[in-house]
């Protein structure tokens, strides 16, 4: 079964980016009402220009006419994310209609609205009204002629009127509905900062096997592409290698950072007898996240018109709306130095880490639903890159550059303008 994801999403200057609108406690009402009474709004864009802006739409269920009234207003709060606001209010009324005019009359007010055949709009003031049978007849007067006159019309249908006042950031210049009807998931999902979910590390390691009576309860029979021992703990899977002229190869598969890879190390040339200079190699990272909103991912949608606004000059790549069991796009750096550089200029790090990250290569994946999956992988070895050993300084920057595509992706945020601590 299908539902739509729907939001409002608004443009702001200053931030450089579309972002979704923070409703607040009010999102799921908001999104609810955007789904069923204005679905037809889908990639309508509004620019907004006037520190007052106004647009309505009406939409029809049964006998039932919905009117959506939306008042944009620019905040004066310095703040982006505090000065975003939405009040959200009801009236429930009748339509009307003569030969020639249609009334509107909402529950409880003292007065209608008139509008004529060539559009125009007068609001009067209702002394009374009487339904009957067939028609029903209202006595109304208007401000220039305070003489009371009779109407008679004829019920047409019942008439609902919702007023969304939105409170926008005072920088922003455009607001966008934007509806994903491919979504297979009405969950909300919440949102979460990256996390480490898989790794690839490998270490050579001297000497001979001690202790070989008590290490056959890991030995692997006939073990694929050379695996003689392996290792399983609560921080991921260890195999070692049979050996070479006294030397072996050993992985570490699922841990989830250099640290723990380590400390795993020690363990083993501790029980084992064998021998590490603990220089250790990274060949892939996989670190998953949720924005904890739909996404726009198409050809021209917001995370394409992002990347070509903020990190055109970062050497990214973008491809959109890839039909796989979860349709994602993907974003790919071929190297992440100059990344790094442009989203952390005053950041110092050693020669050592820079050529490292001369050869990594970073893909992100985004899908509709929201959810970020960062992999980041080694280059095949050259001869700048064969020698280049993998620290925990690489380690801290490739997780600082990860932690700030996050937020400014999930917020459609300038990484390039101040941003709150927790996402450094």
């Amino acid at each position: 079964m299908l539902f739509i994801i729907t939001m409002i999403r608004v443009y702001d200057a200053k931030y450089s980016g579309w972002h979704a609108f923070n409703a607040g406690c009010l999102t799921r009402e908001m999104q609810h009402h955007l789904k069923t009474h204005c679905n037809h709004l889908n990639s309508t864009r509004l620019q907004i220009t006037e520190p007052l802006s106004f647009f309505s739409t009406e939409s029809r269920v049964a006998n039932s006419l919905v009117c959506t009234e939306f008042t944009f207003a620019k905040s004066s709060n310095p703040t982006l994310h505090m000065a975003e606001n939405v009040e959200i209010t009801y009236k429930i009324g009748k339509r009307y209609e003569t030969p020639n005019l249609h009334i509107t009359h909402y529950d409880g007010e003292d007065s209608i609205t008139i509008l004529d055949a060539c559009g125009n709009k007068a609001d009067m003031r209702l002394h009374s009204h009487a339904v009957y049978n067939t028609h029903v007849v209202f006595s109304i007067s208007c401000t220039q002629d305070p003489n009371v006159r009779t109407l008679l019309c004829q019920q047409k249908d019942s008439v609902r009127h919702v007023r969304m006042h939105l409170d926008i950031f005072s920088s922003t210049t455009a607001v966008a509905f934007v509806y994903n009807e491919k979504c297979r998931s009405c969950v909300k999902i919440e949102a979460s900062w990256p996390t480490c979910v898989n790794a690839c590390y490998t270490a050579k390691v001297c000497g001979k096997i001690a202790n070989k009576g008590y290490l056959d309860a890991f030995r692997v029979p006939n073990g694929s592409c050379g695996v003689e021992f392996t290792f399983p703990s609560p921080l991921g899977k260890l195999n070692l290698y049979k050996g070479d002229k006294n030397c072996r190869k050993i992985t570490f598969k699922a841990s989830s950072s250099l640290k723990s890879v380590k400390e795993a190390l020690q363990s083993i040339c501790r029980i084992t007898g064998i021998r590490s200079d603990f220089c250790v190699a990274m060949h892939m990272l996989v670190f998953e996240c949720k924005t904890g909103m739909a996404m726009d991912i198409a050809t021209g949608g917001f995370v394409h018109d992002f990347c070509q606004q903020v990190f055109q000059q970062s050497g990214c790549s973008f491809e959109a709306e890839i039909q796989e069991v979860n349709v994602h796009s993907l974003v790919q750096w071929d190297k992440i130095d100059h990344l790094f550089s442009l989203l952390f200029p005053e950041a110092a790090v050693s020669i050592n880490t820079q050529e490292h990250m001369k050869n990594i290569v970073l893909i992100m994946s985004i899908t509709r639903l929201g959810t970020i999956i960062f992999r980041v992988s080694l280059k095949q070895k050259t001869k700048s890159s064969g020698d280049v050993a993998y620290t925990q300084e690489t380690e801290d920057a490739i997780v600082k550059t990860l932690n700030r595509l996050y937020f400014s992706f999930s917020t459609f945020s300038s990484p390039f303008t101040t941003l709150p601590l927790s996402a450094a």
